[in-house]
């Protein structure tokens, strides 16, 4: 790895480990230097003793000859025990000379053969000695005899004795210590030198890698400030490197962040702006142009006056030094003059930078958003008219069932105060009958969703029939309901009258037209006598008309009594494919006789229904489809079960419906007008019957028309399982 590659923790390492390895280095060459003087200073010290024991012996071996010739002399006993005393020294030192010898073979040879002439030697003294002290003539001859042999003696213990001195080890040597003491200054000076050295590569080294580069960064942060461009990145993968990089990359996300900042700024449909203390404009963004039609490059160096009014510029100077003074911002609304595109309403939200030492504004035009709430105001006034004079009476009530406000028709109807009203549960103005209160539980929780008819107690006491209705909505957090009361008395009234209508209809008249027929029956038949060909004709006409009389009166009996509730709906299982069959042999001679084909594609199904009343409602169908199908037309009945529905379709090659006839079909007496010259008898009440039988099952009925007018489909949809 190069060392640029190094992490700074690496290079920490390495400037702290040079100076520790150059510091054991100079240890280990130190403790060498210290280790070798001291094994000099040894054989120094062992060479002088052995050199100290070689002259002491060379002395003890001179003394003792110098003794012995004295003792020759002078027969004196002292010289005769220094000699002993001589030998006694003489063996004592070699035995220490032996020893310091010792593990030098060359010296412990030389020793040997030292010893060796020493020994013969000495063996010739204590032969003299042995001869003096006998006393008698033949010691003269005794010297004269051993006195070359002695020499010779003496001559090879001189000569071992200098090749003994001779061998290393053997004799003090002077300046052996000198070079030591030289390679220990030079290496005490070396390493300071070396310290030195190392201490400036390592300062240049930290320098090199570390401050410049640091330097580098902090000139970048400069540059990024002063927004001028910046130098490549620095080399290397340590940490220095990679703040560097992070550096550019931030400056990269400032750049782009201050690009997106000026374009949203430029694209801004609101101004945004600055202004100095002197409240002059300082920048203008280009939305300027469009909101006070006026370039921004004209607008800096202006007076915000330029823009403003002159009842509205006083009152801006003095919001803005108020934003100065407490240092919180707000906003101002103002005009703008003619000359900026006035008059507008300006929302000024602005801020004051004491760093910058200026106002930073977002101008909002407000103009629309003003004219809206006065169009809102308009409409609440005109939808609280609305609500006040609505001959209904409306109450928002909380979830608690308690009421909250209402419109006057609670006033001037029920006679009792709004403002007595606010907290009092809704049923305090409703009859106290167990189910009337009930009901009004159920509706105002929500549980039952048709109205509820019941009886409202006036401030007099007297009882007004109402139904309610409930429709919740939320305002804010909180669930509230809306209860209509709608007055029902004249309705009661005109269903008594209804019901006075079918009972006449049901007693008054068809009791008389059953006779009636009758009567015309017994005409139409030779009884009582033979009537002529015309007078067949006019009574087969008359029981015609009084038959459709009877039909349109049952029909309209039997719509009254679905409406009510009064037909009651004897439900079992029923084959789909049974009632299709039914109908269609019922209408099979109807069909016929206007040259009309019935056919059936019908899938078998089980339902859970009234069998007469969906023959019926089939029926009808068939019969409605036969009166406007052309001659040679088709009617076909479809019959396809789903997952949980049955569906029946009754379809036609008629002339189709008019465009919007379709939700007017199915009401009372509505019948389409002729598209030819044949007169379509009917009562109207047909298809309202379908609707009111299919309705009472639980299910739907609708017509659709082929766009280009060449038939309707009548269809109409059934749950299948038992409700």
């Amino acid at each position: 790895m190069k060392p640029s590659n190094w992490k700074i923790a690496h290079k920490g390492l390495a400037l702290a480990m040079m100076p520790w390895i150059l510091s054991l280095v100079f240890l280990i060459t130190l403790s060498y230097l210290l280790l070798r003087a001291e094994q000099e200073t040894r054989r120094e010290a062992r060479a002088r003793e052995v050199s100290g024991l070689t002259a002491n012996i060379a002395r003890c071996f001179f003394e003792s000859i110098s003794t012995i010739s004295t003792y020759m002399v002078t027969r004196s006993a002292a010289f005769g025990l220094r000699f002993e005393q001589l030998k006694i020294e003489d063996v004592q030192l070699n035995d220490r000379l032996a020893v310091l010898v010792k593990g030098s073979a060359p010296r412990e040879h030389a020793l040997t053969q030292l010893r060796q002439a020493e020994l013969k030697s000495l063996e010739l003294l204590d032969i003299l000695k042995e001869a003096a002290d006998e006393g008698d003539a033949t010691t003269l001859t005794h010297v004269a005899a051993i006195r070359g042999e002695m020499e010779a003696a003496v001559k090879g213990f001189v000569y071992r004795l200098g090749e003994f001195s001779k061998l290393p080890g053997s004799r003090q040597t002077t300046g052996s210590f000198e070079p030591w003491n030289k390679a220990f200054k030079w290496f005490i000076g070396g390493g300071f030198i070396l310290s030195a050295l190392a201490c400036l590569f390592s300062t240049s080294l930290f320098s090199r890698h570390i401050t410049k580069r640091i330097e580098i960064i902090v000139e970048n942060t400069r540059k990024l400030a002063r927004k001028e461009p910046l130098p490549p990145t620095l080399s290397g993968n340590d940490e220095i490197a990679t703040l560097d990089s992070t550096f550019h990359d931030m400056a990269l996300a400032l750049d782009e962040s201050a690009r997106r900042e000026r374009a949203v700024v430029d694209n801004a449909v609101d101004v945004i702006c600055s202004l100095n203390s002197e409240y002059q404009f300082v920048a203008v963004s280009p939305a300027a142009t469009r909101v006070w039609n006026r370039e921004p490059e004209g607008l800096v160096g202006s007076s915000v006056s330029v823009v403003l009014t002159d009842d509205d510029l006083t009152n801006f100077r003095e919001a803005l030094t108020r934003i100065k003074t407490t240092r919180q911002a707000c906003t101002v609304e103002n005009q703008t003059n003619p000359q900026s595109g006035g008059p507008r309403t300006m929302l000024w939200s602005a801020d004051w930078s004491d760093t910058q030492d200026a106002f930073f504004c977002v101008v909002h035009d407000i103009t629309e958003r003003k004219e809206a709430e006065e169009m809102l105001r308009e409409s609440e006034e005109r939808f609280r008219t609305i609500i006040e004079h609505i001959p209904v009476g409306l109450l928002i009530v909380n979830k608690e069932g308690n009421i909250e406000t209402g419109n006057r028709w609670i006033e001037n109807v029920l006679g009792v105060s709004l403002s007595g009203l606010r907290g009092v549960p809704a049923q305090s103005l409703i009859e106290e009958r167990v189910e009337s209160q009930s009901e009004l539980n159920e509706l105002v929780n929500r549980t039952i969703h048709q109205p509820v008819e019941c009886e409202a107690r006036k401030a007099d006491g007297s009882l007004l029939e109402v139904e309610l209705s409930s429709t919740a909505f939320r305002a804010g957090n909180e669930e509230r309901f809306l209860l209509a009361i709608a007055d029902v008395t004249a309705r009661r009234q005109v269903e008594r009258l209804k019901g006075e209508f079918v009972a006449m209809l049901s007693h008054d008249l068809r009791s008389p037209l059953t006779a009636i027929r009758v009567a015309l029956g017994i005409l139409n038949r030779p009884v009582y006598a033979d009537l002529t060909s015309e007078g067949c004709t006019v009574v087969s006409n008359a029981q015609r008309e009084v038959d459709r009389l009877l039909q349109m009166i049952n029909d309209l009996l039997d719509l009254e009594r679905l409406n009510d509730g009064k037909m009651p709906l004897h439900k079992e299982p029923v084959l789909i494919q049974n009632v299709v069959s039914e109908a269609i042999e019922s209408m099979r001679l109807l069909a016929e006789k206007n040259g009309v084909i019935l056919a059936s594609d019908v899938e078998p199904c089980e339902i859970f229904a009234d069998c007469d009343r969906l023959v019926r409602v089939v029926i009808n169908l068939l019969s409605n489809a036969i009166k406007y199908s052309p001659s040679e037309g088709i009617v076909t009945v479809h019959c396809r079960a789903a997952q949980e529905y049955l569906e029946v379709r009754v379809s036609d090659q008629g002339p189709g419906l008019p465009v919007g006839y379709e939700s007017l079909i199915f009401k009372r007496f509505e019948q389409l007008t002729p598209m030819d010259t044949v007169s379509k008898s009917g009562s109207g009440l047909g298809l309202a019957i379908c609707k009111a039988i299919v309705e009472s099952h639980g299910g739907e009925i609708d017509v659709k028309t082929k766009s280009d007018g060449t038939g309707s489909t009548f269809w109409f949809r059934l749950p299948i399982g038992e409700p």
